[in-house]
This record gives C-alpha cells, structure tokens and sequence, in this order.
C-alpha cells in the first residue's frame, strides 16, 4: 500500500480534499460557563466548526447544555454526562456573546450589514433565558450611542454585571457626521438637515489601531442595562479622552466599572497580537458620575486581563514593560481594592532549567472567574515551553502548582471555575477539543473528559534542542524545542516509502506552538507527510532571556535552529532528505524564504503566507513599524528618520538578499487587505523569484488580511499548498 502523495495527481487532489475535510469535521471549542450544585455540575459550551457548501463557506456555531451527576463519598466522581440541549447555527451574525454569571441568561450582540456600502451595521442585542423560549430584545443602533461594536478578544468581551441587570461591551465611540463644502443639490432640500454635521470633513482620516481592527480610532466601554423595564444604553463620563478602552470588567456593586486603556500616541501603532503597548487600568467608581482613577504606569508599562477576587477585595491583572518585543513574559499583579497597594504575586522569569515554570505567556486577557472559593487561590492558563498548561498560585505563599499534567503533551484552556470546580478545553496534535473538569479539592488532581473528540492516526513527540556552542553569542545557552509530527506507525506503514518532511516555523516570531491540534497539520498527516514545527529561541514560553535573546538576530539564530530542527527530525523520522519542503506565515514566511536562501539544496519546495521578505520596504507602509526596528536590533524611536545605516542592517537581516541561491519551487499566499505585512512584499518576491527563472506562483485572496483565516480561503490555502508540494515531489 502506498501514501496518498505517491499518487496521480487527479487522485491526490481528491485525497487531499477528504483529508482537510476530516482534520476539520470536528468542531473547536470556544467557551464553556459551569453552575455546581452537590448533586450535579451543568456546562454550558460553545463551539465552532466549519461549513464549505456556500461560495464563501461559513462558520457554524453550536450551544450545548451538559449535565453531569456526582458520585462518590466526596462527590468527585461523575456519571456520563447527559446533553440536555443543542443549537446550532450557520453563517451566524452574533459579534460576541457569554454566558451570565449564574448560568441562567445567554446575551448575544448580533450585526446586519447595512443596506448599501455607504450604510452603518446595524447592532442589537438579544438576552435568552436558559431552557426557555423567551428572550429579550434591544436595538443598539437606534440609540445612537457609538459606532461599530468590537467583537475582537484585544478590546474585551460581553461582561455581566454582578447581579445580572447590567452588560458592558466595547464600541467605537461616535463621531460628528460629516458633509461636502458642496452639497449634491443646494436648494433642493436634500442637503443634510443634522446641524452637528462638520463641512469638510468628508475625507477625514482617523488614524487606527492597525490590523483587524482598521474600523477602530478611539474605543470606549458601553453600558447597557437590559431588562424590558428599564432599557438604556449609554458611554460612561469621566475616562481621560487620549485614550482608547477595552477588556471591561464589573465592580462589586453592579455601578463601577474597571478597564484597560490603551494610550493613544501621535500615531496608532498595530494592536492585535502586540502585548507591549503603553496602557493602564482606568476605574470608574461611579457610572452615574463619572468619577475615575488610573492604576499603572501607563509611559513605562503595559497591562491586559484584570480582574477580581470573588469578594471584591484585590484586582488582579496582567504586565509587562511597554515597547519592546510584541509579546513578553508578564507579571501578574495584585492590587488591594481599599488602599490601592499593589504588589507583585507572579514576576517575570528570565530563565529556568529543565522543564520549571518559565513565567506566564497569556495573549488573551484570561477568565473573569479565576479563583478558589475561598479567595486564596488564583488560576490561569499560559504557555509553558511546547505546550499551554493551568497553574494555580497560592497568594499567602506564592506556591505554584502545575495542574494540567506533564505526561499529556498538548494545550489546555482554562474556561471556568465555580466552586473549586474548574473546566477546561483539552487538544493534543492527534485529537480536537475536548472538555474536561477538575474539582481542585481532589488529592490526586485527575482530569475527567467531559466530551469526547475521535483521535486522527497521529504519532506526535516533542524533541529538547539545544544550539551550537558560541563564544561570542551568550544565547548559545538558550534551549528550544520542537515538536515531530508523523502518520501513525504500524507494521504496514513501515514498508512503505520514507516520508517527505515540512519544516514549519512559527509567526511573531515572539509566539510559540503549543502542541494543540492543528487541522492543517493533521491532514498532511493523513496524506503521508511528516512535519517538524519548530520553536526556535524568542518563542514565548522560555523565559524572557529567550525573547530578548532574538532581538538583533533575526535571520541568523532562528533560521541556524530551524534547520538544526529540520536536521534532527531526519534523524528521528523515516523521512526522505531529497523531499523536504518548508512553510511558515509572515515571520514564518521569513524563515521560510531564509531557508531556501541559505539552504537552496536542501529544500525542494515551499509555501509562505504573507512573508516579511524584506524589512527596509516593510518600515513605512507596516501598521507596526517598531517591530522593524526592534527585531534588528535598533532603537525604536518613532520620530526618527530612517538613515542608510538603519535601512542597510534592516536589508541585512532579511531573506531577499539571498534571492540569488533559491532553487526550490516557491508558492506564495496573500491576503490583500494585510495591514501588517504589506501584500507588496510577497508580490515583489514572486516577480524577483521568475525573472531568475525559479518556479513560482501566487494566490491573491483580495477579502482576507494577515491570518488568511476565512473559511473558504483556509481550505484553498491547504489544498493548494500540498498539491503545489505534490507537483515538486513529481
């Protein structure tokens, strides 16, 4: 029997269909809220999956209630959960979503384009209460109070207040309309009658915070109170104007409010996948009078995810130095609500050995309900070298324990906690989500699945790297890691043909693989291929040593592990060494280039999505021209004009100057309205790829910006970059 890549292509392109529509069939979970009682513990899920029978194909989202009854002297057994209900829906409109906090009310903020493209979205709200048909609903946009709703985790969620009467969600603040100087028919009554409406303005830019979020210039927390009696909805007075607010959470008495605010600087810099923006937390104490104080140090620092003790007595929230590297190791911080002291529960690690805690990695602003019942205790989930784990912290000691279990390589999502009861989402490369509770009262600290997910012929193991020795580079220290992908072994697979090999290199390049179950690498399992996905030294999860060790090196140290990663893995795997190929996104797609530049023999094929391919070009057009700056290892001076110096070492440390060596077959994907990697530099690789006779192609996806994540196009990025791979291969 041979592997699907060994056949005709017609074959293989069939093949490669089914093998995405397998790894993708399994739906992801998103959320999860819990309500304990001593007999019973009811989940209330969310989850996503994929549909591609319409021309853009669309995401189903699907709500199930489980019950699960206790058993045991202890009651830390559970029977086999019942689903008490299930819904479904396709193409769905919902902007964001949650669970009230006592599990009896699902509020959903839904959209509707509007009826022509000059036309606003028009938003409403709908609260249902659990196991009944009855809802409540409230148009948003006839109050008029701000503009498109943010639906991204950078801003925040849907927040419930205490006592369930009030929500609190994040909009774009509303901005004067505007006319012409020159209306379109003056005198015959159809000029604008709004005398607010500024002339002139018309074309007015206002700058923005970058890529996905273009439609946001000055975000600011919107409070609703919901209930048919006595809707309202309205922007809280007394928040400092230079700044833009998100991540709201409630205070104890349902009447003030806490949330993060982003400092809104002479120009916006890109704010998605960037941790390190100055910001600080800002307190409304009193909605109705708008009385408000900061915490934080908004020049210096930079700070995500607060959130509160269950009696309300310390704030806790997330931080890190401000500028810098897009992503760092943070401390978590506690701040006695009373006095307003602070002090520092978890600090950042600069380095650890083996496999200790190397400090807490959270893109996400985590889970409101993070604490043990007694207030004693703090949970979070966070990247811990090749996986994501859950760590509790004991505040009266500072002891730390890792709860999800070593033995199980994967990543864990911290969902919920009630009642020393937590809930959590489990994947591992071999098997989707699954849900999973512990009760941390339980001596022995065992998980038990919830939900069941079907295991992919998966074989999966992570490897412990370490560099060359060098005496002139103090990270030749640093350790890194990499995880093997390959098709199940069995007695048949081991007659067939060695496998070909794709080499995959992370983004960022400060993020790191968690060893979660990616679909896109499940399926070219399925189709025979085995991949290494490499995290090279400044991945998050090493310690803040590893990160700040990149800076100025980039094209050097992590492309030297990257291969050393793709060395080792022809070492471990049957793997074929005249069929390797390489992929990777942005700076991924950096490394990718470098590969085939600085290795041109080595590499027969590869694919990159939105590469940086060079940094000099990318300065002055990228949402984020700081990270050209502070990942070659310049100073990050905003006012500063760009000398030959600093343009030269950019061009240095980029791919493009080793366009003259690439041999291998080189396919490149686009998103069009990629505001962080200028689709340019893809288009100029490509052209400067042919005219030097190399194979090459590109795919230009015109409605997609820099994760290429919609739908349709994830699906045709797959399928073409392994049939792009099959071709080289023939």
């Amino acid at each position: 029997m041979s592997w699907a890549w060994q056949a005709e292509s017609d074959d293989f392109k069939e093949a490669t269909t089914a093998a995405w529509l397998r790894a993708t069939e399994h739906a992801t979970v998103t959320g999860g809220r819990l309500q304990v009682t001593p007999d019973d513990i009811t989940i209330n899920s969310t989850s996503s999956s994929s549909l591609y029978h319409s021309e853009e194909g669309s995401k189903v989202t699907t709500r199930s209630t489980f019950q699960v009854k206790r058993q045991g002297v202890d009651g830390f057994g559970l029977q086999a959960p019942r689903c008490l209900s299930c819904t479904s829906e396709s193409g769905s409109n919902i902007v964001i979503s949650s669970y009230s906090p006592d599990g009896n009310y699902f509020a959903a903020i839904t959209s509707r384009k509007g009826a022509s493209a000059d036309a606003e979205d028009t938003y409403e709200l709908i609260v249902t209460e659990r196991g009944t048909s009855t809802s409540s609903y409230l148009s948003l946009s006839a109050q008029k109070r701000h503009g498109p709703v943010c639906s991204s985790s950078q801003f925040g969620a849907l927040s419930w207040s205490p006592d369930c009467s009030k929500l609190v969600y994040v909009a774009e603040a509303k901005h004067p309309k505007s006319k012409s100087y020159f209306p379109s028919s003056v005198g015959s009554g159809s000029e604008s009658k709004d005398d607010t409406a500024v002339a002139g303005d018309e074309y007015l830019y206002r700058d923005n915070w970058g890529e996905q979020l273009t439609s946001f210039h000055h975000t600011v927390p919107v409070v609703v109170q919901w209930r048919s009696n006595e809707q309202s909805v309205f922007v809280p007075d007394g928040l400092p104007e230079n700044f833009s607010y998100g991540q709201p959470v409630w205070g104890a008495d349902s009447s003030s409010i806490v949330c993060v605010g982003w400092k809104e600087e002479s120009v916006r810099l890109g704010l998605i996948y960037c941790t390190q923006r100055p910001s600080a937390l800002f307190c409304l104490d009193r909605l109705e009078n708008g009385q408000c104080t900061s915490i934080g140090d908004v020049d210096s620092k930079s700070v995500r995810g607060p959130f509160f003790s269950p009696n309300y007595e310390y704030l806790m929230f997330y931080e890190q130095n401000a500028r810098g590297p897009h992503h760092a190791c943070s401390a978590l911080i506690k701040v006695n609500w009373e006095t307003r002291e602070r002090s520092v529960v978890v600090p950042v690690v600069d380095t650890s050995s083996g496999n200790d805690f190397a400090g807490i990695f959270k893109w996400d602003m985590g889970q409101l309900r993070s604490w043990s019942s007694d207030g004693l205790t703090v949970y979070f989930d966070t990247q811990w070298r090749t996986a994501q784990a859950i760590v509790s912290v004991y505040l009266p000691s500072g002891e730390m324990r890792r709860l999800s279990p070593e033995t199980m390589v994967g990543c864990w999502t911290l969902l919920d906690i009630v009642d020393d009861v937590l809930l959590a989402s489990y994947s591992n490369p071999a098997t989707p989500t699954r849900l999973a509770v512990l009760f941390a009262n339980q001596a022995d600290h065992q998980w038990q699945f919830i939900t069941e997910a079907a295991s992919l012929p998966v074989d999966y193991q992570v490897l412990d790297l370490m560099p060359e020795t060098s005496d002139t580079d103090p990270a030749s220290t640093i350790p890194f890691q990499a995880t093997l992908y390959s098709p199940q072994s069995t007695e048949e697979s081991a007659k067939r043909s060695p496998l070909p090999l794709i080499v995959m290199p992370h983004g960022g390049p400060h993020s790191a693989f968690s060893a979660s179950y990616v679909a896109s690498i499940a399926a070219s399992t399925l189709l025979g291929f085995a991949t290494v996905a490499v995290n090279y030294r400044g991945s998050s999860g090493f310690g803040q040593d590893s990160i700040m060790s990149l800076l100025g090196r980039i094209g050097t140290n992590d492309v030297a592990d990257v291969q050393m990663a793709a060395c080792r893995a022809l070492d471990e795997l049957p793997c074929d060494s005249s069929k390797v190929f390489v992929h990777g996104g942005s700076h991924g797609g950096f490394l990718a280039a470098h590969a085939i530049g600085q290795f041109p023999s080595f590499y027969q094929g590869a694919c990159m999505r939105n590469p940086v391919i060079d940094i000099s070009g990318m300065y002055g057009v990228t949402d984020i021209p700081d990270w050209t700056l502070v990942e070659a290892g310049l100073a990050d001076d905003p006012a500063a004009l760009p000398t030959a110096d600093v343009l030269s070492r950019m061009l240095k440390c980029s791919p493009v100057v080793t366009v003259n060596q690439v041999q291998a077959a080189t396919l490149v994907l686009i998103g069009e309205k990629d505001a962080r990697v200028p689709p340019s530099q893809g288009h100029r690789y490509i052209s400067l790829l042919k005219s030097r006779g190399v194979k090459a192609r590109l795919l230009s996806y015109p409605k997609d910006c820099h994760p290429l994540s919609s739908v349709k196009t994830q699906a045709d990025c797959f399928v073409n970059m392994m049939v792009w791979f099959h071709q080289s291969l023939s």
